[in-house]
Protein backbone atom coordinates (compact mmCIF):
# COMPACT_ATOMS: atom_id res chain seq x y z
CA UNK A 1 0.00 0.00 0.00
CA UNK A 2 2.83 2.39 0.86
CA UNK A 3 4.42 1.81 -2.54
CA UNK A 4 1.10 2.66 -4.22
CA UNK A 5 0.85 5.89 -2.22
CA UNK A 6 4.49 6.73 -3.02
CA UNK A 7 3.68 6.20 -6.71
CA UNK A 8 0.58 8.43 -6.41
CA UNK A 9 2.69 11.14 -4.76
CA UNK A 10 5.21 10.92 -7.61
CA UNK A 11 2.40 11.23 -10.18
CA UNK A 12 0.96 14.16 -8.23
CA UNK A 13 4.34 15.91 -8.28
CA UNK A 14 4.64 15.31 -12.03
CA UNK A 15 1.13 16.73 -12.53
CA UNK A 16 2.00 19.80 -10.46
CA UNK A 17 5.19 20.27 -12.49
CA UNK A 18 3.06 20.59 -15.63
CA UNK A 19 1.04 23.49 -14.23
CA UNK A 20 2.17 27.07 -14.67
CA UNK A 21 2.04 29.70 -11.91
CA UNK A 22 -1.60 30.71 -12.32
CA UNK A 23 -2.90 27.13 -12.18
CA UNK A 24 -0.58 26.04 -9.38
CA UNK A 25 -2.18 25.19 -6.06
CA UNK A 26 -1.37 27.88 -3.52
CA UNK A 27 0.55 26.64 -0.51
CA UNK A 28 0.17 28.45 2.80
CA UNK A 29 2.96 29.01 5.32
CA UNK A 30 1.76 25.96 7.20
CA UNK A 31 2.03 23.77 4.10
CA UNK A 32 -1.68 23.53 3.38
CA UNK A 33 -2.63 23.35 -0.27
CA UNK A 34 -5.44 25.40 -1.73
CA UNK A 35 -6.45 24.65 -5.33
CA UNK A 36 -9.46 26.64 -6.45
CA UNK A 37 -12.08 25.18 -8.75
CA UNK A 38 -11.31 27.73 -11.51
CA UNK A 39 -7.63 26.70 -11.47
CA UNK A 40 -8.63 23.07 -11.95
CA UNK A 41 -11.08 23.94 -14.75
CA UNK A 42 -8.39 26.07 -16.44
CA UNK A 43 -5.82 23.24 -16.26
CA UNK A 44 -8.31 20.83 -17.88
CA UNK A 45 -9.51 23.34 -20.48
CA UNK A 46 -5.96 24.12 -21.57
CA UNK A 47 -5.20 20.42 -21.86
CA UNK A 48 -2.42 20.62 -19.27
CA UNK A 49 -3.99 17.86 -17.17
CA UNK A 50 -6.81 15.43 -17.80
CA UNK A 51 -9.90 15.60 -15.61
CA UNK A 52 -8.80 12.33 -13.99
CA UNK A 53 -5.34 13.76 -13.21
CA UNK A 54 -6.95 16.85 -11.67
CA UNK A 55 -9.28 14.76 -9.50
CA UNK A 56 -6.42 12.53 -8.36
CA UNK A 57 -4.18 15.53 -7.61
CA UNK A 58 -7.01 17.27 -5.74
CA UNK A 59 -7.67 14.17 -3.64
CA UNK A 60 -3.99 13.86 -2.75
CA UNK A 61 -3.72 17.55 -1.80
CA UNK A 62 -6.92 17.31 0.31
CA UNK A 63 -5.56 14.22 2.04
CA UNK A 64 -2.19 15.92 2.65
CA UNK A 65 -4.00 18.89 4.21
CA UNK A 66 -5.49 16.48 6.79
CA UNK A 67 -2.07 15.28 7.97
CA UNK A 68 -0.38 16.98 10.96
CA UNK A 69 1.80 19.96 9.99
CA UNK A 70 5.18 18.24 10.51
CA UNK A 71 4.11 15.37 8.29
CA UNK A 72 2.81 17.77 5.62
CA UNK A 73 6.06 19.68 5.72
CA UNK A 74 8.15 16.50 5.47
CA UNK A 75 6.02 15.28 2.58
CA UNK A 76 6.29 18.58 0.77
CA UNK A 77 10.06 18.72 1.14
CA UNK A 78 10.55 15.10 0.17
CA UNK A 79 7.98 14.76 -2.63
CA UNK A 80 7.10 18.17 -4.04
CA UNK A 81 10.21 20.29 -3.63
CA UNK A 82 11.85 21.11 -6.95
CA UNK A 83 15.25 19.87 -5.83
CA UNK A 84 14.98 16.49 -4.18
CA UNK A 85 15.92 16.80 -0.54
CA UNK A 86 17.64 13.87 1.11
CA UNK A 87 16.51 12.24 4.33
CA UNK A 88 19.79 13.43 5.90
CA UNK A 89 19.00 17.07 4.99
CA UNK A 90 15.50 16.74 6.38
CA UNK A 91 16.82 15.15 9.57
CA UNK A 92 19.34 18.01 9.95
CA UNK A 93 16.79 20.77 9.24
CA UNK A 94 14.16 19.35 11.56
CA UNK A 95 16.51 18.05 14.26
CA UNK A 96 14.98 14.60 14.01
CA UNK A 97 16.73 11.27 13.63
CA UNK A 98 16.61 9.23 10.42
CA UNK A 99 14.68 6.57 12.32
CA UNK A 100 12.13 9.10 13.54
CA UNK A 101 11.79 10.50 10.00
CA UNK A 102 11.14 7.03 8.58
CA UNK A 103 8.63 6.27 11.35
CA UNK A 104 6.79 9.56 10.74
CA UNK A 105 6.92 9.00 6.99
CA UNK A 106 5.60 5.45 7.36
CA UNK A 107 2.77 6.58 9.61
CA UNK A 108 1.98 9.44 7.24
CA UNK A 109 1.94 7.09 4.23
CA UNK A 110 -0.45 4.78 6.07
CA UNK A 111 -2.68 7.71 7.03
CA UNK A 112 -2.53 9.12 3.50
CA UNK A 113 -3.50 5.71 2.08
CA UNK A 114 -6.44 5.57 4.50
CA UNK A 115 -7.53 9.11 3.60
CA UNK A 116 -7.27 8.44 -0.13
CA UNK A 117 -9.35 5.26 0.21
CA UNK A 118 -11.88 7.30 2.17
CA UNK A 119 -11.87 10.05 -0.50
CA UNK A 120 -12.43 7.39 -3.17
CA UNK A 121 -15.32 5.85 -1.25
CA UNK A 122 -16.92 9.27 -0.76
CA UNK A 123 -16.54 10.04 -4.47
CA UNK A 124 -18.48 6.90 -5.39
CA UNK A 125 -21.23 7.25 -2.80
Amino acid sequence: MRKKVDKLLQECRENLDLLDQKEMPHMSEIFEFDWKEEQIVSAVRQGILSEEQCIQTSNILKALNKLPQLERELFFLRNFHREKITVQQIARNFSISHRHYHRVKGEALDELARLLRLEKQLAFS
